[in-house]
């Protein structure tokens, strides 16, 4: 059996992958269960009832020490799958301390590297030298993308990030609320609120070019930089047509509806929603940051590449591609992110 091992059912990147894979590895027969500090959140919604949740009622990893220890000595887990990269740190100290003979599979999704837009801090540059000198002590490490493996020396396997295309199928057609203000076309940008996803980039893009097109720009998501963000809507008097929506369990019934998907992101692993909008056939336009977009955009073969930070040049690929086409992607490139082409991988570390 193995445990699947993360903070909550909030929407986030990690979740997602953990929920989609347990419930697909428990399709094929496999012994699955979940353990989270907090059953908190939507996306529990999407895990499979069958599955059994062990939940720790904890709000911090740091008050779940004891509690973690006791459901291990417990249950007798002996393979850990953390999504998450402080639970899996946290696992390694219940391992060292108290000999449970763990056999932890971290995932990492987030470059070594820095930018202007990602600042070296003391935590930051204390992280990583934990990593890097932990991360030699696992029994698997899995990155999303090759060049990010390559930025750490482990045992590791290369796993992409991966959709069900199935699932992208039905749930793209559903019907939108609001229908009033999605009869006009729109730009789309979805992920979490937060600095490094850079969504002033998008809002300042569209404001430069709002007077030559028709269409309005939706914001699909939560959290802390929410307020910022609406603040720059007000100060450019956008806010009509700009909306920041709740982030939606099913993203993709927007993505497949919007005339452009815009990523903006500072830095990423392997961004998710990219891999979703190009299955929903979006025109794309994202930033060339590491990791991913250049990965699955085949160097902007299936979409545009702009520099990070850059919101002038996103706005010119706007205009540019407004009155395009969508592409064509052919299956054997969309074969290579489905989870049914990915899973094996999985089982062989499983």
């Amino acid at each position: 059996m193995i445990l699947f091992f993360f903070s909550d059912f909030k929407y986030g990147g990690s979740q997602q992958i953990a929920i989609n894979l347990a419930n697909k590895l428990y399709e094929l027969n496999q012994d699955i269960e979940v353990l989270t500090l907090s059953k908190k959140g939507g996306l529990i919604n999407l895990l499979n009832k069958k599955i059994k949740v062990h939940n720790l009622n904890s709000k911090k990893l740091t008050n779940s020490f004891f509690l973690s220890l006791k459901f291990f000595r417990k249950t007798k887990i002996y393979k850990v799958f953390c999504v998450q990269p402080h639970i899996a740190f946290f696992c390694y100290i219940l391992n060292l301390i108290f000999n449970l003979n763990l056999k932890i599979i971290a995932r990492e999704t987030n470059t070594l590297t820095f930018n202007k837009y990602r600042k070296k801090t003391i935590r930051l540059l204390l992280e990583i030298f934990i990593k890097k000198k932990i991360y030699r002590k696992f029994e698997t490490v899995i990155f999303s993308s090759k060049n990010l493996a390559n930025e750490y020396k482990c045992n590791k396997i290369i796993i992409p990030n991966f959709i069900e295309k199935t699932k992208i199928d039905r749930l793209k057609i559903k019907k939108l609320k609001n229908k009033k203000f999605f009869k006009q076309k729109f730009l789309l940008a979805v992920g979490r609120l937060i600095e490094q996803k850079r969504f002033e980039d998008v809002i300042f893009a569209f404001y430069k070019v709002h007077k030559k097109i028709q269409h309005n720009l939706i914001i699909l998501g939560n959290g802390p930089e929410k307020h910022k963000l609406k603040k720059h809507i007000n100060n450019l008097n956008l806010s009509s047509r700009v909306k920041i929506i709740p982030f939606d369990p099913n993203p993709y019934k927007y993505m497949f509806r919007a005339d452009i998907f815009i990523l903006s992101s500072a830095w990423e692993g392997m961004p998710n929603v990219l891999i979703q909008a190009l299955f929903c056939n979006a025109k794309i336009i994202a930033t060339n940051c590491k990791h991913g977009p250049r990965e699955i955009l085949k160097n902007g073969k299936y979409g545009e590449l702009v520099p990070v930070g850059d919101y002038k040049s996103i706005s010119k690929k706007i205009i540019k591609q407004i009155n395009k086409k969508k592409k064509y992607i052919p299956q054997s490139h969309l074969q290579k992110f489905e989870i049914n082409n990915i899973i094996s991988k999985f089982l062989r570390i499983i």
